[in-house]
């Protein structure tokens, strides 16, 4: 991953991704799921610029939401690089279909605290679609990854 060059170190190939053993299977699996996603993202510059590109493109209302929800979990929200690569890990880390679940307990609490009225489920789904999408046509897998298999097939449980 790091290679040694004229005394000093330089970027090789590779990378790690790290998960908690204390988590839950289902939590591992969800997690494995999003940090692979930030995987691809720092790995394929095809993908981050898609995944650029699809940000640029929200609107306001989708993309407050997002930096909303970031926040709230401790993320600098000022460094767009993160928010974007967080972004699109929250929204592929499990199947598309199970992505408007996965956000309904944040979009209560926003509307709760008054703080504006979230985007409707449909355009975040819109927008996870798109990210799967890419995924498959360039990768052959998309959300949840290894997941979604698993979560078909009954084994997380």
């Amino acid at each position: 991953m790091i290679v040694e060059s004229l005394g000093g170190w330089i970027p090789g190939r590779g990378g790690v991704l790290s998960i908690s053993r204390s988590s839950s299977r289902i939590e591992r699996r969800l997690l494995l799921a999003h940090e692979s996603f930030h995987g691809i993202f720092f790995s394929s510059p095809e993908y981050r610029g898609f995944c650029q590109d699809l940000w640029a493109s929200l609107p306001a209302e989708e993309k407050g939401f997002y930096e909303a929800f970031l926040d709230s979990l401790g993320y600098d929200v000022t460094d767009p690089t993160l928010v974007v690569n967080e972004f699109q890990a929250y929204l592929m880390q499990q199947p598309v279909s199970y992505a408007a679940a996965y956000f309904q307990g944040f979009l209560v609490l926003l509307e709760s605290r008054g703080t504006g009225s979230p985007p409707a489920a449909g355009p975040l789904l819109q927008t996870a679609q798109s990210l799967d999408a890419f995924l498959r046509a360039r990768f052959g897998f998309g959300a949840g990854g290894p997941l979604l298999a698993s979560l078909e097939n009954g084994a997380a449980r």
